[in-house]
């Protein structure tokens, strides 16, 4: 399990997903962070109000640091067998189990479905499950998309839900489902307007992540005997994907490739059906289809290339400088902590605060820089001071007094 401890996962998720769990512990909502959110809630990403999360972290925080670790590993597979599930469920239900198999394979254990953020595992989990013939069912799984926080697929596939019970049920129960979603969703909207973020952000640059598309070559030389109209949903979401409209899109438009991704492999059910093999030909496509995909995809969980080597937690989140910062920072806050000590979370520290596009205005006012280490991009070191920064770890050489812990500097206006 320790071989996912690395990335995001280590240094952001799993961090805050403790502190999550001792909020719980305290009978409140984790809203307020003094270490690293700010207002945590409305960060959608985290996940704060997905009912299956709360109590997992609730429980998981009682445990040693490894030991909770190995439990958030297992909360995070339960949700990939939650899918599995799922689409097979889906696909039965109008083909036979081999087909469905098949089906659910593919969408599972295609590339651009393997991400290490809990969000999007989370979002992709509920998904099948809102195209469900079960108002109630339906419902409830367009709800969990939303408390699980990750729009940037939520907003390709809630669409997509809507439109096929539109056409194959004639009803729209599941927009019943925002009700569920709403604490999410409130705190979102109402946070958003003091952030610097702008949905017309466009990435300069794909990251490696959203080009990882790999369903297998069998799914694709099926197409052509798919009789889905499923292949309307599978040119729209290529062409987007392409490029065409991007400007529409919030930042990454590749991420279209997850409709695409479930589009072929519901033409891929819808293919097996048509050509009415045998069980012992169904038995060989699907094996050959598990093993192609295992194959290419196996370096996606963990990713790779790692950014970073793993390390068990209980040993990365004590070291000196962790231990020196716990004896001597107090109330005040420590700038440029390195991965993966961001948050601060699991030593209690205080830090500079959270650096990506939904930092408020008003921090961006004086750091001006999506860094950890603000240094790098020239910040004011008064305005560090009036924001109570004691200590600073950097990789630049400052001018401030050096501490005996390597890049690690004492702010002199703090005593």
């Amino acid at each position: 399990m320790f071989r996912f401890a690395t990335s995001e996962l280590l240094s952001t998720y799993f961090p805050t997903w403790i502190w999550q769990g001792r909020e719980w512990r305290k009978w409140r909502v984790p809203k307020h962070d003094p270490c690293y959110w700010g207002n945590a809630h409305a960060h959608p990403v985290l996940s704060t109000y997905y009912p299956p999360s709360i109590f997992a972290s609730y429980f998981a925080s009682k445990l040693s640091l490894d030991n909770s670790f190995i439990s958030y590993c297992v909360f995070l597979i339960s949700h990939y067998v939650l899918t599995f599930t799922s689409y097979y469920w889906l696909f039965h239900t109008f083909s036979e189990p081999l087909p469905s198999l098949f089906g659910a394979i593919t969408i599972t254990f295609g590339a651009y479905a393997l991400k290490q953020q809990p969000c999007i595992i989370y979002t992709l989990a509920w998904f099948p499950l809102t195209l469900y013939h079960s108002p109630i069912v339906s419902s409830v799984a367009v709800g969990m998309m939303l408390l699980a926080g990750y729009y940037p697929f939520t907003i390709y596939l809630i669409p997509v839900s809507i439109l096929a019970h539109l056409l194959w049920y004639q009803e729209a129960w599941l927009l019943l489902g925002i009700l569920i979603g709403i604490p999410q969703l409130f705190a979102f909207v109402a946070y958003l307007p003091k952030t610097i973020k702008r949905f017309s952000e466009q990435c300069e640059e794909t990251p490696e992540v959203e080009r990882r598309f790999y369903v297998g070559v069998i799914p694709i030389m099926l197409l052509p005997f798919s009789t889905s109209s499923v292949w309307l949903l599978a040119i729209v979401s290529c062409l987007a994907t392409l490029g065409m409209g991007k400007r529409f899109f919030p930042r990454v438009h590749e991420r279209w490739l997850i409709v695409l991704q479930f589009s072929i492999g519901w033409m891929s059910v819808s293919a097996l059906n048509n050509l009415n093999l045998d069980v012992a030909q169904l038995y060989a496509i699907v094996i050959l289809h598990a093993f192609d995909l295992y194959w290419h995809n196996r370096e996606a969980l963990p990713p790779r290339p790692w950014c970073e080597l793993w390390q068990k937690p209980s040993r990365v989140f004590n070291t000196k400088l962790t231990q020196f910062l716990e004896q001597n920072l107090g109330d005040y806050k420590v700038s440029g902590l390195p991965w993966p000590l961001f948050t601060g979370h699991v030593n209690r520290l205080k830090t500079i605060g959270y650096c990506g596009s939904m930092q408020t205005k008003a921090m961006w006012a004086w750091r001006k820089s999506f860094r950890h280490d603000p240094f790098i991009d020239g910040v004011n070191e008064n305005d560090l001071t009036r924001n109570q920064i004691k200590f600073a770890f950097s990789r630049k050489r400052l001018d401030w007094p050096k501490t005996p812990i390597r890049y690690l500097y004492r702010n002199p206006s703090i005593s």
